[in-house]
């Protein structure tokens, strides 16, 4: 069996343009299409990655991962403030996830992957779809300890099986569908 690993490093802006930059870099694979994420600290620039995003997922046919820093988070306990209280969660990041059909892998390690100020919150993640999960089903991903960054590396770790697919009709929820507002519309339909 093979093992491959793919990480998700901090990264540090040089200048002020490289912010209005977002890089969404595909490594196509006889395999699986991977891509690593920088989202700008800006929201107006997030908000044309989100778009980006959500106008490729049609086309990625096989299991796709993307990790990075996505500088946004999917649910308020994601985030806490100096008084270690919950912040808000990013609408359009979570719209953007539930449009693609991707899904949040959770994590192993500590809770947050971004500290600054006495602020903290999960900003570095890995998202994949459905194929993923089948082709990848003991993919792990870990939050390592902070080192010389504000960011904690975190590193997804995966073993193809070499067995059969297991059952892709199983379902999955994602904690962050519930708060999303056309969640409840779309369990109906289906």
């Amino acid at each position: 069996m093979t093992e491959a690993v793919s990480t998700s490093l901090p990264m540090e802006c040089e200048d002020e343009t490289s912010d209005m930059q977002e890089d969404v870099s595909m490594i196509p694979t006889d395999e699986a299409a991977t891509g690593a994420i920088y989202a700008s600290p800006q929201e107006k620039w997030r908000r044309f990655l989100w778009d980006n995003l959500t106008d490729l997922a049609p086309s990625i046919n096989e299991p796709w991962l993307l990790g990075g820093d996505f500088n946004a988070v999917l649910a308020g306990q994601e985030r806490l403030n100096r008084w270690r209280r919950p912040g808000k969660a990013n609408a359009k990041f979570q719209q953007c996830v539930f449009d693609s059909g991707l899904l949040d892998m959770g994590y192993t390690g500590q809770q947050f992957t971004w500290k600054s100020g006495g602020r903290t919150a999960c900003l570095d993640r890995f998202l994949c779809n459905n194929r993923w999960f089948d082709r990848f089903p003991e993919s792990t991903v870990f939050i390592l300890p902070r080192t010389c960054s504000d960011h904690s590396p975190v590193v997804c770790r995966h073993n193809p099986l070499e067995r059969p697919h297991r059952n892709s009709s199983c379902f999955q929820i994602q904690t962050a569908w519930l708060s999303h507002p056309e969640f409840e519309q779309m369990v109906k339909k289906t």
